[in-house]
């Protein structure tokens, strides 16, 4: 089985906002939180799977400024790997 996260990069994984509470900015400040303590811990990268077809969680990932580095196949779907930090600029 592929590995969900690349080496030496702060992975997020499983973050989600129950439906009755999306638009409201509570995804953002998680991704925040997220980098915030990838950084903490002395990590440059910060980086995420999405699916492809979840276009919200994509155009969110997006304007925060992650980047897709590549595609995946995990768990049978097929995703973004998407990283923030140094790696996200080559």
């Amino acid at each position: 089985m592929d590995a969900e996260t690349q080496s030496g990069e702060f992975y997020l994984d499983s973050i989600s906002v129950n439906a009755s509470a999306q638009g409201k900015g509570i995804g953002k400040q998680l991704i925040k939180a997220g980098i915030a303590m990838g950084w903490q811990l002395g990590h440059q990268n910060i980086g995420l799977l999405v699916e492809q077809n979840n276009v919200g969680a994509l155009k969110l990932y997006l304007q925060m400024g992650f980047k897709i580095q590549n595609e995946k196949e995990f768990m049978s779907g097929l995703y973004h790997h998407m990283v923030f930090g140094a790696q996200a600029s080559k």
